[in-house]
């Protein structure tokens, strides 16, 4: 078995220097982020995915599915990936 960790894209919190550690908080990623994911999906392209593995947080399902592209691969949301919440949301980083 072959495991791949990557971090979401730029979110809008990382541009503001924000802590995001609440999912119904819905942080997405930027532009910048996007054409981050987009770069990531290019340099995987060659590789056989069986699924994809993410929180349940907005910023890594986007990234998650720019990343997939047209690949026949399911997305599950997992609560085992999710950081633990330490009660620093939208606190300066």
């Amino acid at each position: 078995m072959k495991l791949i960790f990557m971090r979401h894209a730029e979110s809008e919190y990382n541009v503001k220097s924000f802590i995001s550690q609440d999912p119904n908080i819905k942080v997405g990623i930027t532009e910048k982020g996007r054409k981050q994911a987009l770069e990531a999906g290019r340099k995987l392209r060659d590789l056989d995915f069986d699924i994809i593995f993410v929180s349940d947080f907005l910023r890594t399902q986007e990234t998650a599915r720019i990343v997939k592209g047209d690949r026949d691969v399911e997305i599950k949301i997992d609560k085992r990936v999710t950081e633990d919440r330490k009660g620093f949301e939208g606190e300066n980083v």
